[in-house]
Parts: structure tokens; C-alpha cells; sequence
């Protein structure tokens, strides 16, 4: 059984398999079309891996790609981006971290000039105290 989003007009999109074995489950999708559950990758509860899946229904094993334990299952998702990862004994969330912003360049040139400003009137403070 393999995990489809289906649309308000009744169009199945189909979820990537990211296990290869066939097996997939979603469980909750937010605002912005993520949808998370989990996929088959071998037998028992180690082929467990929990799973993003894009709108376009792309996935991610976040299991893999985060080194989580085999055996997780993602339950539940915000629309900040935040998943609940289960398994048989632990339970936590995985938050979405805001990117670091990247400077514009009119700061940079800002932030620049001020330090070229400090080192420029040090320079001239210390050339008047030698002089007397």
C-alpha cells in the first residue's frame, strides 16, 4: 500500500516511495501541501523510516538523512514546518529553524566604512600625540 495527496477535485497524486519496497503511509499535511507519515525500507520496526514528502509528492527519509533511529514514524506536522517524530519509545518534535539572514550589501558597506572611519581617526589621534 503506498501513500497518495489526493486534491479537493479528487486527483491522486502519488507519494514517492522512498523504501522501494511499496509500503507507505501519510499521516498529516499543513497549509503549505508537506505531508509527513512513513515508508517501508526492510523488515520489522527497523524499516521504519519516518518521511517528508513535497506538494509534488518528492520525498524525503528524514530517518537517513538526519541519523534518527530506525523505527520512526513523523505524525504530525505545523505549518511552520515543525514535525512530531514517534516510535515505540521516544517522542519529540523537530523544529524548523529560521535561516540565518544573509547581510545585505548596503550594510556591508555600511558596517565597512565605520570600521575604516574608527581606524582612521585612531591613526590621526595617534599622529597628534606624537607630535607633542
Amino acid at each position: 500500500l503506498a501513500a497518495a495527496l489526493w486534491s479537493a477535485s479528487g486527483v491522486a497524486t502519488s507519494l514517492q516511495d522512498v523504501g522501494g519496497l511499496g509500503e507507505s503511509r501519510a499521516f498529516a499535511i499543513n497549509n503549505l501541501g508537506q505531508t509527513v507519515g512513513y515508508s517501508r525500507t526492510g523488515p520489522g520496526l527497523q524499516g521504519i523510516h519516518a518521511v517528508l514528502w513535497s506538494p509534488s509528492g518528492a520525498g524525503i527519509d528524514l530517518t537517513s538523512a538526519l541519523g534518527l533511529v530506525d523505527g520512526m514514524e513523523a505524525v504530525d506536522i505545523n505549518d511552520a514546518g515543525d514535525i512530531a517524530v514517534t516510535s515505540r519509545v521516544s517522542s519529540f518534535l523537530l523544529k524548523q529553524e529560521p535561516a540565518n539572514p544573509v547581510p545585505e550589501p548596503a550594510s556591508m558597506i555600511l558596517a565597512g566604512t565605520g570600521i575604516a572611519g574608527l581606524f582612521l581617526t585612531r591613526r590621526r589621534k595617534g599622529a597628534i600625540s606624537g607630535n607633542e
